[in-house]
């Protein structure tokens, strides 16, 4: 069974919201839908089992993951030999934030043994981690996948999270994860920086792709999952 994880409120649901009623649009990880739970209105991608955990903590420490996948088996496995790659693509901001090369770097060194990062542009900046595997056989396979995993969810948990306090400390009180109701802090979007087709705020636009500006500038962000009606606030 498919799992499908929102990035905004980090809920898990099944297959069934993988429908045409709740598709958003399309992104570098895939089809993105929109999260069941009326008070969210983030997106909900498909995400391997092994990996919600680790993807939940990036979105929660601010960072925007694109695309994942734990290590798919390859058909190769059939002949007892092959190999394994898991990745996380992430876009180059962390709390709206650009990470600068010197930082990119810092992170870089925080990585969990033997994965590798690499910067990269399309359409907006990113970076991938990645850790590719040569295995022998099946059980060699899943237990590097396992690992990988594990190791990645340890790294959010520890080395990730003092990263983060040292280089960006002002974390989501300066860019809240949820705008809230004076009156019964009911979560009114989230700020995953998304648009309704998919794509990101345009370069110019005010929220700088982040989306917590979005209620100021509607007419650059009309598309954006961000924006509310003031008058209902």
């Amino acid at each position: 069974m498919r799992t499908f994880l929102c990035l905004g409120c980090g809920e898990v649901f099944n297959e069934s919201i993988a429908n045409e009623n709740n598709l958003i649009g399309y992104e570098a990880g895939g089809a993105q839908y929109a999260c069941p739970r009326v008070t969210c209105h983030c997106v909900t991608v498909e995400v391997d089992d092994f990996l919600v955990s680790v993807i939940r903590n990036l979105n929660n420490l601010g960072m925007n993951t694109l695309a994942c996948c734990s290590g798919h088996l390859s058909e190769s496995m059939s002949e007892n030999r092959g190999c394994i790659d898991t990745y996380i693509m992430m876009s180059r901001k962390i709390w709206g934030e650009y990470i600068p090369d010197e930082v990119l770097e810092e992170l870089s060194n925080s990585l969990p043994e033997g994965f590798s990062m690499s910067a990269d542009y399309y359409g907006e900046p990113r970076f991938t981690i990645r850790k590719h595997v040569d295995c022998d056989d099946l059980g060699d396979a899943m237990m590097a996948i396992a690992d990988n995993c594990a190791s990645l969810y340890d790294w959010t948990n520890n080395e990730l999270q003092g990263f983060i306090d040292h280089y960006f400390p002002e974390g989501p009180e300066y860019y809240p994860l949820w705008v809230e109701d004076d009156d019964d802090e009911t979560p009114l979007y989230c700020n995953c920086g998304r648009t309704s087709e998919g794509y990101y705020c345009e370069e110019d636009c005010s929220c700088d792709g982040v989306g917590s500006a979005c209620v100021d500038c509607e007419e650059d962000c009309s598309g954006c999952l961000n924006s509310v009606d003031l008058d209902e606030v």
